[in-house]
């Protein structure tokens, strides 16, 4: 089989989609099957082909604390732009037409749907349960997206959620608890977004990813040195902006590595799909730093709900808000209680071999 995956990355090598196409791509090189990718080069990814993805330009002025839908999502990223939609479009399809592919495998590209739909190739996608929640937003949001579909005769939408009923298979990722998806959307759900991951002995290690914060680099490292500097634990650190060294117990990385969420004590995160499903999959308690929007909001409210860990909103980050709720998850053993149960719920819903399964279903 032939799969081309089409991922919506705005940060190479750090979004969640980033590492499920990743992990994708190894499982179909592995059982024999062939994959390409159409994405920016920067996130080199391995065992697949290489096909050149739009860049999306972000509104200087966009909204970006109250974005609750996914609507408002996509166009405070630019994904709703129209000049960026047709040029996305046009990339897909000179994919489509060099490499073939059986089926199409879209992660947040809107363009991709639309792309099978012309081409006559099935659609698969991987969504998250926020998409379902019921939140408004200004239909000004959605003119750009219907103008773009109206330019190749496609029907207009109301909502996007709407779009993904053309799909011929539906993905989520994570528990019922943290993914409650409706069952009207006829989601195949897969526990873990990756392989299932072996078991590691727990290290002195903290894992502090933020790639999506909205606060200056200079802020970010002014409070994580406060918090942390000095701690009798390695803290390994990524948010954009931050250069690569070493000061003290603080290590400052190229690119977050969710490989190193594995044996860690505490994952302090924004609220990144990949990162939280890894960390359940683990049994390690998290902190999110949450925001307004989409998916970080649920997201955190939906660690907090379970018990497996807690979240604070950005306008409320502070060096010493951040630090009693990093300290909490660890003294507090209610959150170790309710991680171990989680663990074992995450790998009953099975590992992203289970897409292999779906696929040929």
């Amino acid at each position: 089989m032939k799969i081309l995956i089409v991922p919506f990355i705005l940060h190479p090598k750090n979004d969640a989609a980033y590492y499920v196409t990743q992990n994708l791509a190894s499982l179909l090189h592995s059982n024999g099957d062939v994959a390409a990718v159409s994405a920016d080069k920067a996130n080199a990814f391995h065992y697949a082909s290489s096909y050149p993805a739009a860049k999306p330009k972000q509104p200087l002025f966009a909204n970006r604390k109250d974005n609750h839908s996914y609507e408002e999502w996509l166009k405070s990223r630019g994904a709703m732009d129209e000049k960026y939609l047709h040029e996305d479009m046009e990339m897909l399809l000179d994919a489509i037409d060099h490499f073939q592919p059986d089926r199409i495998l879209t992660y947040d590209r809107l363009a991709a749907i639309s792309a099978g739909r012309l081409k006559n190739i099935p659609v698969d996608a991987v969504v998250q349960s926020a998409l379902y929640k019921k939140t408004s937003f200004p239909s000004a949001v959605l003119k750009e997206y219907n103008a773009f579909l109206s330019s190749y005769h496609l029907e207009q939408v109301l909502a996007v959620k709407n779009i993904y009923k053309q799909c011929d298979k539906l993905f989520g990722f994570g528990p019922i608890e943290t993914q409650p998806f409706p069952a009207h959307a006829k989601v195949d759900r897969i526990g873990i977004s990756s392989l299932a991951p072996m078991k590691k002995g727990l290290t002195n290690r903290v894992c502090v990813f933020l790639p999506d914060v909205h606060k200056s680099a200079f802020a970010l490292n002014k409070l994580i040195k406060d918090a942390f500097l000095g701690a009798p634990y390695a803290v390994y650190v990524w948010y954009p902006g931050c250069h690569t060294q070493k000061i003290q117990n603080i290590h400052y990385m190229a690119h977050a590595r969710a490989d190193m969420i594995a044996g860690s004590i505490c994952v302090i995160h924004d609220g990144n799909d990949y990162y939280m499903n890894q960390c359940i999959a683990q049994a390690i308690p998290q902190v999110i730093i949450a925001s307004h929007e989409y998916s970080r909001m649920y997201n955190g409210q939906a660690v907090k709900r379970t018990g497996i860990g807690r979240y604070i909103y950005e306008e409320d980050l502070t060096m010493s808000n951040l630090y009693e709720n990093f300290r909490q998850v660890l003294a507090d053993d209610a959150y170790y209680d309710a991680n171990q149960e989680m663990k074992k719920k995450i790998a009953q819903q099975g590992d992203l071999n289970q897409f292999l399964i779906y696929e040929k279903q």
